[in-house]
This record gives structure tokens, sequence and C-alpha cells, in this order.
């Protein structure tokens, strides 16, 4: 083939090696841990953080905390407050650029107080974005007090939050900068975090500080943020102030979520369908409460100190099968490894899209062994038939031989009866 034939093949080999691969969507699941009675909520609660965080190394995998699920099914997140203050944010950034500082101020002002109220909700960044872009916006317009106050708010409870220069004009940058050495000289104070019901995990400023309720250490004085979590109850947020001079105590009631005794009678009575081959019905309803595709129960059963023992199961929503099932006992000190190789287990060798592989077809059956043809009933019946034949022969013969030997002189008939 010559060269001007193959230049149109190569051009389609190219633009096929060149065509984006699109990834296989992810498969979204969900863990519901199941312990035994005598469990403590702390205890429980690290379990089911580890076991989430080892499958959601798995890629294909796409790990949704139940609770937030829950909250999304009740509608219990406030879209319309986290739209406005996304909105007053891209407006005051937009104002800054037209060159509209006060205008911008105002909008910003705007944008923060809403993020502080959905807090919970929306990703810490969304905030912390807010008041760089407002304290921009102070020194835009001739504030410096005001914008240094709005960047050491910023630097107390994110101190390693940078400065954007792409977006905001870099002219700022050394006032932003003294802010942040202010706060790296900050006094330190604690706080104590109380819930109502207690046994939630508090997390400030985005780290994770323990079970309320919890005294926190080592916090700059100033503005910090708690967000509060439990099973059952809606994720909440939390101003904080910490003092130079004594430790504050912050009470927040949890609201308990719409819609959680719905999931709790589904987990309940799914408990005991645990192990069966097809999903119960309670199972798959969760399809359509959480939208998952997958949902893992793990049972939680105690072995000896520092060990308990998990049975996890995994269900298929929808083809209502059980995919795997994996039996291991955990070391409570090295949950990361132990739940790491739980997950993996869980999922070796599993189809995501939900079905069983059909078990290999049996192989055809052998091919009846033929007999040699001498041990066979018609080879010795032939053999006989001719034996026979040649015995009937031979008697002929001989008779015949019989009536040629007359006597000399004489004619004679023989018959053979």
């Amino acid at each position: 083939m010559s060269p001007r034939h193959l230049t149109p093949i190569l051009a389609l080999l190219s633009l096929a090696l060149a065509a984006p691969v699109r990834a296989a969507p992810r498969v979204r699941v969900t863990v519901f841990l199941l312990p035994a009675q005598g469990f403590g909520p702390k205890v429980v609660s690290r379990v089911h953080s580890a076991l989430m965080k080892a499958l959601a190394k798995n890629d294909r995998l796409d790990i949704k905390d139940s609770d937030k699920l829950l909250v999304e099914f009740a509608g219990e997140i406030p879209r319309d407050r986290i739209e406005q203050g996304k909105s007053a944010l891209n407006e005051g950034i937009e104002l800054l650029k037209a060159g509209k500082p006060a205008e911008a101020v105002a909008r910003l002002t705007e944008a923060v107080a809403a993020h502080e109220e959905v807090l919970a909700f929306i990703k810490k960044e969304q905030l912390a974005r807010s008041m760089l872009a407002l304290g921009v916006a102070h020194a835009a317009s001739r504030q410096p007090k005001k914008a240094l106050a709005a960047f050491q708010q910023l630097l107390t409870w994110r101190p390693r939050f940078p400065y954007d220069s792409d977006t905001f004009d870099a002219a700022h940058l050394p006032l932003f900068e003294k802010a942040r050495a202010t706060i790296a000289k900050a006094k330190r104070g604690s706080v104590e975090l109380v819930t109502e019901p207690a046994g939630a995990w508090a997390y400030v400023d985005g780290k994770k500080e323990g079970e309320t309720p919890v005294v926190v250490f080592g916090l700059p004085v100033g503005t910090h943020y708690a967000t509060y979590k439990r099973q059952g109850y809606i994720k909440a947020a939390q101003k904080i102030v910490v003092s130079p001079t004594e430790q504050n105590r912050f009470n927040f009631n949890l609201k308990q979520s719409e819609k959680f005794l719905i999931l709790k009678q589904s987990i309940e009575r799914s408990r005991a369908a645990l192990g069966q081959a097809q999903a119960t019905d309670d199972m798959v309803s969760l399809r359509s409460v959480l939208f998952v595709e997958q949902v893992v129960y793990a049972a939680m059963g105690y072995v000896a100190p520092g060990r308990v023992s998990i049975q996890a199961y995994l269900y298929d929503l929808r083809s209502r099968s059980r995919l795997n099932y994996v039996v291991k006992t955990v070391e409570l000190n090295a949950l990361d490894q132990t739940l790491g190789e739980l997950g993996q287990s869980l999922y070796a060798n599993v189809r995501l899209d939900g079905a069983l592989d059909a078990p290999p077809d049996a192989p055809p059956p052998p091919p009846p062994k033929r007999r040699r043809f001498y041990a066979t009933w018609w080879f010795w019946s032939a053999i006989a038939v001719g034996v026979a034949a040649i015995s009937i022969g031979s008697w002929q013969i001989a008779e015949k031989t019989k009536v040629d030997r007359c006597p000399d002189g004489f004619s004679c008939v023989h018959y053979g009866n």
C-alpha cells in the first residue's frame, strides 16, 4: 500500500488515540454501622469514620455520609441562603473590579453574614474568601483599619489562607501580611463546647477536637467557628470567641432530623435480614430516600479489650443482590490498617453494575467410551454364525462323499434324515 493510501488511515488512528477517555461514573455508596449494645458513641463514631475513609480510597466509589444525605432528603439544607451568600460574593468581587469599592463593601458584608449562617453546609473556603474580599474592599476604600481588622478576623481561624493576587490588587498584600504577623503573635486561650444531646463530634475551624462536652486549648484569641455532627441530627455550626483571660463555655441545642425516624426504622428492620442473598424492601427503600446505589451494613461486636469484630455486608439496591460480605477482627488502635484491609476485601472482584457474575457453564459430558469391536456381542454372534455355516458345509460335503462311494455296480440314494 502506498503512503498516499496510508494517510487517511493514520489520521483516523490519531483521532482515535487523541479522543478523551470518559471515566466511568462512580457508584454512590453509604455506610451504616450497627453496633451491639454496650458500645459508647465515641467508639462507634471512630469505627464508622474509619470505615468510610477506607472505602473512600476506592476510586470507583463515591462514599456519601448518610446524615448529609438524610438532611438533603428532608429538605433541611438552607439552599436559598446559600445562594444569597454566593451571589453576594460574586457581585462584590465584580464591583471591586469595576472600581466601586464602597458598593463592594456592602455586598461583601452581606456575603460574610450569609456564609456564617450556613457554614455547616458549605465549604469553609467560601467564608474565608468572602472575608478576604471584604478586607480588600475596605483597603480599596482607604479604610486601612477596617481592612486590617477584616484580614485579622480571617487569619485568626484560617492562619494559612493565601492572598489571591490573581483576583485582588497586589497593592494590598503588605497589609494582609501585617495582619498575619499580628495573629502569629496573638495570645492563646481555650473554650468549652457543650451540646444537647451530648456525644456530638466537635470541629473547630475544620479540625476534629473530640466528642462533646469537650475543651479545646491553644486557640488564638478572637473569633472561631465550631461545627457539630451527631447521627440523626442536623449538622450545625456556631461562632465562638476565645478570650485571653477566661475559658468561655458555649452551649448548642442540636435539632433532630425530621426524617431520621424513617431511616432508623429501615435500619433496624434491615439488621434482622443481614446475610440474606437478596436485599429486603426496607433496604431497597434507601435508594429513593438517600439516592444511593449500594449500601454497606457493618455489624460490630465485642471480642476483647481493644478488639471488635466487624461483619460487613455489601448490597446493591438496583439488583437487590448481596454482592459480598467480609468478617474481620479489628484493632481499635490500628483502625486505618485493619479497616483498609476490610474495605479492599469487601470490593474485591465485585462488579459495580450490581450484577452477580454467573457461574461458568458446566463442561459438556464426555463422549461415550466405545467398546473394542472384538468385545461386542455382534462380533461374537457373527463368529458363531460363521462357525455354524462352516459346520453345515462340512457335513454336506461329508454326506456327498458317502454317496460318491457306493459299491461298484450299484446306484445309491442317500436321505439326510
